[in-house]
Order: structure tokens, then sequence, then C-alpha cells
């Protein structure tokens, strides 16, 4: 499994399709990225099997908002300056989202978590949290932008976080919703299998067992409405599904976004993904720069958004910069 450390810049990993993602088996598709250089080679399509207990949830705020309520917070966001041009033009995008944290208890984002090769840049922002936890939930990206996290038990945000576990009657009813979700999922699978399991793209890169399904287009967003309609309903079904979700996707930025805390002493960062956001003020570092005057920087790159240089050390020493940037407010 990939850390949360290596999604919390715009370079993104695994940019599958929304189909891949829901109905493709996820071992299969890890070696989609750019580490391997005969990574064509190396993909197989394959759809999940009858044992698999994993569900997928999109977080799209739309979506979210439809299963309960995206908590508004201020977060962090680490990048270099080739990302923080990127994430300015993702400002106010209700469709597109990023990994960002308000938690950095050992000073460590500020080394080496970058957009590009030079880094040592720290952005607040200001946004809706559609899920967060305080470690790594894993989430992933298809091709348009929007994340995909795994609410399964098997998944790095499951019913055992405190938000959850700490409540017996929640407990119980996440267990239920996931079966009956995953139950689901599977129905919708065993219809694709019957029909495509054969049927196989042949290219030059690839021809076999392991190469996509020959599916058109239409059938799969078919498939993706039918699967994120059914998810809608059976969320809604019980108000109890409803209530335990929330908790388990939101507990956390709400904590976050009530009352501001380091986390416990055991936790580096936390994960928390958030849309249609804005970007409220730029930290940057002396390195961060790289040959690149300040002026310019200040004026051309940041533009009409506050900028302020930061120490490399000084950060280190007293890493947890959201919170610092909520107490300047006050001041």
């Amino acid at each position: 499994m990939i850390p949360f450390k290596q999604f919390l810049t715009e370079r993104v990993q695994w940019q599958r399709s929304l189909f891949d993602h829901l109905f493709l088996d996820h071992n299969g598709l890890l070696y989609d990225d750019n580490y391997y250089n005969d990574h064509e080679l190396d993909r197989r399509y394959h759809f999940q099997k009858l044992n698999d207990k994993t569900f997928k949830l999109p977080l799209d705020v739309s979506f979210i908002k439809k299963l309960s309520t995206p908590v508004r917070l201020v977060a962090g966001h680490a990048t270099g300056i080739g990302g923080v041009q990127k994430l300015k033009a993702l400002q106010n995008k209700k469709s597109k989202q990023i990994s960002a944290f308000t938690v950095d208890n050992y000073g460590t984002l500020i080394n080496g978590v970058w957009a590009d090769s030079v880094g040592g840049i720290l952005v607040i922002l200001d946004g809706l949290a559609v899920l967060g936890n305080e470690y790594d939930i894993d989430s992933r990206v298809n091709k348009k932008g929007t994340r995909i996290v795994d609410i399964s038990e098997d998944g790095s945000i499951n019913a055992h976080n405190e938000f959850v576990n700490k409540d017996e009657e929640a407990f119980k009813a996440y267990i239920i919703l996931m079966k009956q979700l995953v139950k689901f999922k599977h129905g919708l699978i065993q219809k694709l299998r019957a029909t495509y399991e054969d049927k196989r793209l042949k290219t030059k890169e690839c021809d076999g067992a392991n190469c996509p399904y020959d599916i058109p287009g239409n059938v799969k967003q078919k498939y993706i409405k039918q699967y994120m309609g059914g998810t809608e309903r059976i969320i809604k079904s019980d108000p109890k599904f409803q209530e335990a979700l929330s908790k388990l996707i939101l507990g956390w930025p709400m904590k976050q976004s009530k009352k501001w805390t380091k986390g416990s002493s055991d936790v580096d960062y936390d994960e928390i993904i958030l849309s249609d956001f804005k970007i409220l003020k730029i930290y940057y570092t002396e390195d961060s720069l790289s040959g690149i005057d300040e002026e310019h920087f200040k004026k051309v790159i940041a533009g009409t958004i506050p900028s302020e240089k930061i120490g490399h050390n000084d950060y280190e020493n007293s890493p947890n910069i959201v919170k610092k940037y909520l107490k300047s407010l006050k001041k």
C-alpha cells in the first residue's frame, strides 16, 4: 500500500477510469503508474472476485451531499511552485478534490512531499471536507479528478475508527450496511462478467487474458449510474445507515472544524479530502524558490493570494501550521 504522503501532492497515481475503480480488481491496477518502464505490460484487468469485500465510494461533493453533510474547514496542502499554479486553477471546482491535512505533529510534510522536484510550499485552504480521518485513508483518483475511497472493513478508513467503534449501534449498522453494499456490487459485476468476461481488447502492448475488457463506453456509464443510484438507495434505506456513514467519513473533519487539536501523539499526519476549495494563504521556504526571484513568486505566482516565508527548521520544530494560521486570524 502506498502511503498518503505520496498522494498529498497534485501528482496523482492510479488515474484510472471510475468504472475500473468500482468494478475491477484493485491489485491488478496497482501497476498503472510511472514507476515502471514497462507498466503497460504489467496491468491486469480482471473483474473483482466474489470474495472481494471492498466497496469504493466516489467522493464527488454533489453525491456526498445526498448521503450526508460535508464539513467546511481550513486545512493545509503540501506542494511546490508548479503545484501552486495547478492548485490555483482547481479553486472553486466541485468536481475536483485534493488530499489535505490538519495535523502534522512531526513536521514531516515539509520534507519531500512534493508535486515537483523542488517543493517547500504549504498552502492553506478553505473547503468542503467530504471525508477524512486521523491517519492514511489511501484515497485514489479517477481520470476526471474525482477521488475514491474503500469504506469497507478492508479499507484504510474502516469501522475501527473512534467515531464508529465507540458507538455500538453505529458499528452494528455499519456492518449490516457493508454487507448490503457489497452484495449489491457483486450483483452488478456478475452481470458484467456474464457478458464481457471473454471479450478482450488486443493491442501491441497487450494480447491475452490480462487485457482490458472490450466494454462499450455507454455500457460502462450505465453500470456506473446503477452503482451510484443503488449505493444512494441502500444508504438512505435506513437512518442508522446514514448516521453510521456520516460518522465514518466525516467524524474527524467535524471534530477538526470545531476544536483544533494536535491529534494523538502517535499520529504523524491526518488526511482530509477537500472539494470546492479556495486558497487562503501560501507559506514558502527559501529552498522552494529554486532560483526564482522572490518578488516574482509573490507578485506573479502567488499573485493576490497572501504569502509568507517560513524557516524550514522553524517549521520542523513547530509544525502545525494550520493551527498557527487560525491563531493568527484572532490577533
